[in-house]
């Protein structure tokens, strides 16, 4: 019995699954996902793309990265969480030949606050922006950029469910 059922597998990253489940760690219930994350970004735009997320808003800029990557851009990644234990696919970012920052709202690893205190922190060269992640995110996001970019809402809905000593 998995704590989380979803509609379709393959479409989820196992980044995913592990931040929906630290997100919805009640035991004794069962959350079913009935919106699913993809990556909706238009095409390819900027020779130095940022790529911003927070939380489940993250697995869909990996599959922006990589296609980034694949085509020659230098790309710049800041990811936010809660606290280091949410932390997931930075090693990744890096192993693509991301600049990696992360920024935890405790300040327990990396810059201390959100994914724009990064963006105040540091002097960071980019020509577009691309951004997932909960809608207070994109609004700070979008008053901390300075170029055009992509905005994309966190697309995760569920129901709740209780359930009893079984899944059945």
């Amino acid at each position: 019995c998995s704590p989380i059922a979803h509609r379709d597998p393959s479409l989820f990253q196992a980044a995913q699954v592990v931040a929906l489940r630290k997100i919805f760690p009640v035991a004794g219930e069962v959350r079913v996902i009935i919106g699913i994350v993809q990556n909706v970004f238009l095409p390819v735009h900027g020779v130095e793309p940022l790529l911003l997320g927070g939380g489940v808003g993250v697995p869909p800029l990996y599959m922006l990265a990589r296609k980034l990557r694949e085509s020659g851009k230098k790309v710049t990644v800041i990811l936010g969480f809660n606290v280091a234990d949410e932390i997931f696919y930075e090693d990744e970012f890096r192993a693509l030949g991301c600049e990696t920052f992360v920024a935890t709202a405790d300040g327990s690893v990396g810059d201390k606050g959100f994914v724009t205190d990064v963006l105040k922190n540091h002097a960071l060269s980019y020509s577009y922006f691309y951004t997932c992640g909960p809608e207070p995110m994109l609004r700070a996001v979008y008053n901390a950029t300075n170029t055009s970019g992509q905005l994309s809402f966190e697309a995760v809905s569920y129901t709740h469910l209780r359930a009893h000593e079984t899944c059945a």
